[in-house]
């Protein structure tokens, strides 16, 4: 159960990032970009990304250990870290966001 919590709090907390990287550059191309990063580099480059079977690997990660740290069987998007990270950005974007809206 805690494992599917991280995983739908992952999904949410990146779509606030995302949104928040739309707002801060005014343009859809940097969440495109943002996602196309995550995909490239966590899921055909590393493999630890849960992407569908058609995809293409250059590597296959493991990370073992505890499923909240590891990720389990969604592999990273499933780990708390990446909820940390993406709420660190989240908070980033929010600041930059509101120095951006408090200059005009």
């Amino acid at each position: 159960m805690k494992q599917v919590l991280s995983q739908c709090l992952n999904v949410v907390s990146m779509s606030i990032v995302v949104t928040l990287l739309l707002e801060f550059t005014g343009t859809i191309v940097a969440p495109i970009i943002a996602h196309f990063i995550w995909n490239t580099i966590g899921a055909i480059i590393l493999g630890g990304v849960s992407l569908a079977s058609d995809y293409p690997n250059l590597l296959n990660s493991t990370i073992q250990g505890n499923p909240l740290i590891s990720g389990g069987i969604n592999k990273i998007e499933g780990s708390i870290i990446v909820l940390l990270v993406n709420l660190i950005l989240i908070t980033y974007l929010f600041i930059l966001n509101k120095r951006m809206s408090s200059s005009k």
